[in-house]
């Protein structure tokens, strides 16, 4: 079971141009952890915060953003095993308490449908590990 809540600000909104701070917190058996993060929109859009009630309103919007988080883990069950694997061998006990996730890409919207190319990057989430870097393709039709 995963418990999650999320609070959002937009600190600076501009028609082409928004700053948004964002905070999170997960409770549960896959991971306890705090998320405090940035994301800064570029580009012909509507405001972050009108949501899908808006969707059709603009015949087509085209922007770019980057994001960062900074994650504060207190527990992941995942890389640490569940709470009776105490000799397993294949838990990690070397786990990065604080690591970051970023990304960065464009997001295409027309009407109902949206397309968004992304790249996202973690930064080591244990001493000895990579950092991991992969791509995302996310299609949205909106009804």
């Amino acid at each position: 079971m995963q418990y999650k809540a999320r609070l959002e600000n937009g600190v600076v909104m501009y028609p082409h141009l928004e700053l948004l701070s964002n905070i999170q917190f997960e409770l549960g058996v896959p991971r306890t952890q705090a998320i405090l993060g940035m994301k800064l929109r570029i580009g012909e859009m509507l405001s972050y915060f009108d949501g899908p009630k808006t969707l059709g309103m603009k015949s087509w919007q085209l922007y770019g953003f980057i994001e960062g988080n900074v994650h504060i883990v207190n527990y992941n069950a995942v890389l640490e095993g569940g709470f009776f694997n105490e000799n397993n061998t294949h838990v990690l006990y070397n786990v990065n308490k604080i690591y970051g996730h970023f990304r960065y890409g464009i997001t295409a919207v027309y009407h109902q449908f949206s397309m968004r190319f992304g790249v996202n990057i973690n930064s080591r989430t244990f001493s000895n590990g990579l950092w991991h870097h992969w791509s995302e393709l996310t299609l949205v039709v909106g009804w």
